[in-house]
């Protein structure tokens, strides 16, 4: 899985063996490492919920955590819908936008690189 953030928006990218993860044990976590120190590392995880009805992400201690709304995450990885997520109001004036998406191969790297990711909708496509 892959975590982008820039700005207020975070947006969670998940191959399609995470994807699978996440469906069978209802959670998915990653991490990157910046010292072998406890608390060193930053975790990102997704979450599935059935208590809720629209995304939500928290920041605690060293980790990130989106919680899904369990029966739009069943209908998003069984169809070709994209990804989920939304604005969340933070206060009157502040939104933070989560991405949840399926990770698409990129038509600029090689096979190898694209490993474990969904084909690209624009592959084969003139820019």
């Amino acid at each position: 899985m892959k975590l982008r953030i820039k700005g207020d928006t975070v947006r969670f990218r998940v191959p399609p063996s995470g994807l699978e993860s996440l469906m069978r044990d209802g959670k998915l976590t990653s991490q990157v490492r910046f010292s072998l120190r406890p608390n060193g590392s930053l975790f990102y995880s997704l979450m599935l919920d059935e208590s809720i009805d629209k995304a939500t992400v928290s920041f605690a201690g060293n980790e990130i955590t989106a919680r899904l709304p369990k029966a739009e995450a069943i209908y998003w990885a069984s169809t070709d819908t994209v990804g989920l997520g939304g604005e969340i109001q933070l206060d009157e004036s502040s939104l933070l936008t989560l991405l949840v998406e399926k990770d698409f191969a990129c038509l600029d790297r090689s096979d190898e690189e694209n490993e474990d990711t969904y084909p690209n909708p624009n592959a084969g496509q003139a820019c």
